[in-house]
């Protein structure tokens, strides 16, 4: 098995994107609750705003928020002229009415493309730069895709299925994982660590894994288990793989605004 490296594919994005300190562009991030997953997802668009010279700014609001709430500060945000882009970090607590909450942002702002914006999800984007670095045409493969998430299954698979894709097949949670064996290319975004083992892939295939969460032992982990394998499997590991790739995805959906 081998190991797609994240981190050079997303530093190929940043020479595209390069120095826009002389543009009046900032990202505004809204959390609900902090995790220690939230905290590290924001740390990292952080890191690529310092970067890329684009503004930036947290909005946090307490776990016990209501929807309510929100939505308020997330129409503020898509009112506010300084504030060019948003992104409401997910997941949101139970309690938030996401669907509400998401249809406040403005169209013209949503970069993570979880309103309808005009954008590319970020999501998408990693699949496709992904390829393109491995040299693989879309057309001719056959994909899976596990889980139906906002922001990476349901974006995903959507695209796929729209003539992209020689064919692609969807995963919820629940269903028999089986006939994964039969897909050249399977992305995975369901945050359950070890989900997919090494032996329910045929060999020569790729796993995109967008997964991410805690295995038994404390450290984090991706839906694939890359245990040793005699198959021959390209992966992305977690962490390392599809992050790098997804925020600087986001940050080329922002300049382009």
């Amino acid at each position: 098995m081998e190991k797609i490296d994240g981190k050079e594919i997303a530093e190929k994005i940043y020479s595209r994107i390069g120095d826009r300190s002389k543009q009046a562009l900032k990202l505004a991030v809204i959390t609900v609750g902090a995790t220690k997953a939230t905290e590290a997802f924001v740390a990292q668009k952080k890191k690529a705003a310092i970067r890329t010279g684009i503004a930036f700014k947290t909005i946090d609001l307490p776990a016990e928020a209501k929807t309510e709430e929100v939505e308020k500060e997330l129409l503020i945000a898509s009112k506010d002229a300084e504030i060019t882009a948003l992104v409401a970090q997910l997941p949101f607590p139970p309690q938030i009415d996401k669907k509400k909450a998401l249809a406040a942002i403005a169209k013209e702002k949503d970069v993570d493309s979880l309103n309808g914006g005009p954008f590319v999800s970020p999501s998408v984007g990693t699949v496709l730069e992904i390829l393109d670095y491995l040299g693989k045409d879309m057309a001719s493969l056959n994909f899976a895709v596990v889980g139906h998430g906002e922001l990476v299954g349901r974006p995903i698979y959507e695209f796929l299925s729209n003539g992209k894709a020689k064919s692609a097949k969807l995963f919820r949670r629940g269903d028999s994982l089986k006939d994964l064996a039969e897909a050249d290319i399977v992305v995975s975004g369901t945050g359950n660590p070890g989900l997919i083992k090494p032996n329910m892939l045929r060999d020569e295939s790729i796993i995109i894994d967008f997964g991410y969460g805690t295995k038994e032992d404390g450290k984090t982990g991706g839906d694939f288990s890359a245990e040793e394998s005699p198959k021959n499997i390209l992966y992305t590991p977690t962490p390392g793989g599809t992050g790098p790739i997804l925020v600087a995805k986001l940050f080329e959906n922002i300049i382009s605004i």
